[in-house]
């Protein structure tokens, strides 16, 4: 599963945090389906001059775009893929 928390915070909520959000799980349910996700909101992670900010399990993402974020969640899937598929 991918766990995925998008600050909302004031700062990041300026920028757009929200909108991030809907994209993400529209993401989800357009190219993503089958995959397991959890994708919510967070509290303020101490880094507003860099917001928005998302976390991708336990990675936090700076300055990141509606764009940026949709890329960054196809790496994840990809990776997991890989990972669930991978011969050993």
């Amino acid at each position: 599963m991918i766990r995925i928390s998008v600050c909302t915070g004031k700062a990041c909520r300026e920028r757009f945090s929200a909108y991030i959000i809907r994209r993400l799980e529209n993401d989800r349910k357009k190219f993503f389906p089958d995959m397991e996700m959890d994708i919510g909101e967070c509290l303020c992670r101490n880094q507003c001059r860099e917001g928005p900010n998302v976390v991708f399990d336990d990675t936090i993402a700076s300055r990141v775009s509606p764009i940026r974020a949709s890329e960054l969640l196809a790496e994840r899937v990809h990776a997991a893929r890989r990972v669930v598929w991978s011969w050993k």
